[in-house]
């Protein structure tokens, strides 16, 4: 069990740039089927995990957070009987990503592309979400912290997901799920049955 904070987005006014360029669903599929038409390839699911979590803010953020919410654990651990004020809020410091934030969605979307580029990932011309490589035969498309991966050879696989490791927490699955949608692949008569 675990609990997450989250900052009143809804509230917030932001007046940076919050968009984030995703795959979209006309691009997962035409995705899909370049997998199946491309000989020798497979696909894989990969995910960041606590993604929003892991960018650096280019400055901090202040957020009041009710004294009551904290556990006594945490009280006492941080001495926070010091430092709540007469409406019994706790003024907290963020210095990274935090869900609610409107700009956390895309700190963490231009900090992971800077990262894939250090290792000759690219975004592949005008589709938002599809990335490549410069030079090994590997494909993805994004949505958000979830990777959808072409690939045709075991060592191009293991070059991205290695090098996502380097910086972040990384699942890999089976190609069977990829952002809610299942997929039932057939490689040896080139098909996927998408449900």
């Amino acid at each position: 069990h675990r609990v997450r904070a989250t900052v009143g987005g809804n509230i917030i006014h932001y007046k940076g740039h919050t968009f984030t360029p995703n795959a979209d669903l006309t691009t997962f599929k035409l995705f899909v089927n370049s997998v199946i038409s491309t000989p020798g390839a497979k696909f894989v699911d990969a995910d960041i995990s606590n993604f929003y979590l892991s960018s650096d803010l280019p400055e901090p953020e202040y957020i009041l957070i009710p004294f009551a919410l904290f556990p006594p654990d945490i009280v006492a651990h941080y001495n926070l009987h010091k430092k709540v004020n007469k409406k019994g809020m706790v003024l907290a410091k963020v210095k990274k990503g935090m869900y609610g934030l409107p700009q956390a969605g895309r700190l963490a979307y231009n900090q992971l592309e800077r990262y894939l580029a250090t290792a000759g990932y690219v975004r592949a011309g005008h589709t938002p979400g599809l990335f490549k490589h410069i030079k090994r035969p590997i494909q993805f498309i994004l949505v958000v912290d979830d990777f959808g991966i072409k690939f045709q050879s075991i060592a191009d696989l293991n070059h991205l997901i290695n090098h996502l490791r380097k910086k972040y927490r990384v699942t890999v699955g089976d190609g069977t799920l990829y952002c809610g949608v299942t997929i039932k692949w057939d490689y040896h008569r080139n098909e996927a049955l998408i449900h």
